[in-house]
């Protein structure tokens, strides 16, 4: 049997995909020793493929050369530097902002790039970078010129280039989006026919309605009451509960793939105070979801989750928020549209409204600072500074 040359990789079959896959193994510029696979539908095109790889990214010793293709740059950039680095949920953001990029300068090398270029592609994005070539949104655009120049910078630290042209790009023009609170009457309302849609599937005695209306009842008080973001309500389990009138803030459900529970997303836990409400209201959750497991029996997946769904593997986030929740504001009679995470607005401004200190209000949101709650929340000012004007009128100055 003929002896693989050094560096030339070591070829298998995946059954699974039905392709087969190239390993090889080189160094980058700092001397570290990576990994890259190329796939192809036979053995023969795979290994064509590794081939034409290497004589474009590889000296003769086996190691990443100067001034890469940006597409294969991209690709090695979000996997050694960034997927260890930020959240799953965060990566996937990477990833697909960076699509796009990558597939319009697949065959530039990174000292191809000029800045005129870049910039016509960027305003272009606005235009018709979406789907059926609609305009990205300016969020959107400038997070894509974000990344791809802190891609480029890396590289220029490894020597791998040496200008980054990105950074002399303009990023769009930013738009502050308003955010969508529920007016307190709306936010009563839409629990009310929440609370009133579990009662009348506990009528017709139907245990599969009653679930799911349970879990939709509870997910959105939890929401109103605790500001919780919704993947966080998903991962919350029984233990969470704590002392009676805590609950406990550790991990958030992620919808990334093999990546199910994480961190929240500043990475620090935090502990919320609840009222006895909410408190008898998932006691109340509780015996139902007791009531229902012993109906299944060995069909429930027992993971102690406070939303565990059908079969306690919880919900999909995208069906619980832009169906079951959805369809909810539709029967409640709200028809402006409202997202799920508008819940968590609502605690909040009902809050500030209220008079609470803003540092209250940014413990129990879990933001890393006071001023991410006052920028996200400087509508609810103007209610404050007429409040301060009334106090102002008292004095008689």
């Amino acid at each position: 049997m003929k002896r693989r040359s050094n560096g030339e990789g070591s070829i298998f079959h995946d059954k699974k995909r039905n392709h087969y896959v190239v390993r090889l193994t080189y160094e980058d510029s700092l001397g570290i020793k990576k990994r890259k696979h190329i796939y192809g539908s036979t053995a023969a095109e795979a290994k064509h493929k590794a081939k034409e790889w290497k004589k474009a990214n590889l000296s003769k010793d086996n190691k990443l050369t100067k001034n890469p293709l940006v597409s294969e740059w991209i690709d090695e950039w979000l996997e050694t530097y960034v997927k260890n680095a930020v959240r799953p949920a965060t990566y996937k953001i990477y990833k697909v902002c960076l699509a796009p990029i990558r597939q319009a300068f697949t065959k530039h090398r990174l000292d191809q790039l000029e800045p005129t270029q870049l910039q016509n592609y960027f305003n272009k994005q606005l235009t018709h970078g979406g789907r059926n070539h609609t305009g990205l949104s300016p969020f959107t655009v400038r997070n894509q010129r974000r990344y791809f120049a802190n891609c480029i910078d890396t590289a220029l630290k490894l020597g791998l280039t040496n200008k980054n042209p990105v950074r002399l790009t303009k990023s769009p023009k930013q738009t502050k989006a308003e955010i969508q609170p529920l007016s307190q009457y709306e936010a009563q309302i839409l629990l009310n026919q929440a609370q009133q849609e579990l009662e009348e599937a506990k009528t017709i005695k139907n245990s599969h309605k009653i679930m799911v209306s349970a879990d939709l009842y509870i997910g959105i008080y939890i929401a109103l009451e605790t500001g919780m973001r919704l993947g966080e309500i998903m991962a919350l389990r029984w233990s969470d509960i704590v002392i009676d009138s805590y609950i406990t803030v550790q991990r958030s459900k992620s919808e990334v793939k093999e990546q199910n529970i994480t961190s929240p997303k500043t990475g620090i836990g935090r502990k919320i105070q609840i009222s006895q409400r909410l408190l008898s209201a998932l006691k109340e959750h509780k015996r139902i979801q007791n009531a229902y497991k012993k109906e299944l029996e060995d069909l429930y997946e027992n993971d102690y989750r406070i939303i565990g769904g059908l079969l306690g593997k919880g919900f999909h986030a995208r069906h619980y928020s832009s169906r079951l929740f959805k369809q909810l504001l539709q029967r409640a009679g709200i028809d402006r549209r409202i997202r799920f995470h508008d819940l968590r607005h609502t605690h909040a401004t009902l809050l500030l409204l209220s008079g609470v200190n803003p540092k209250i209000v940014q413990e129990r949101l879990g933001h890393s600072s006071i001023n991410v709650t006052l920028d996200i929340y400087s509508h609810v000012a103007l209610a404050d500074q007429a409040v301060a004007i009334n106090a102002l009128d008292k004095l008689n100055l």
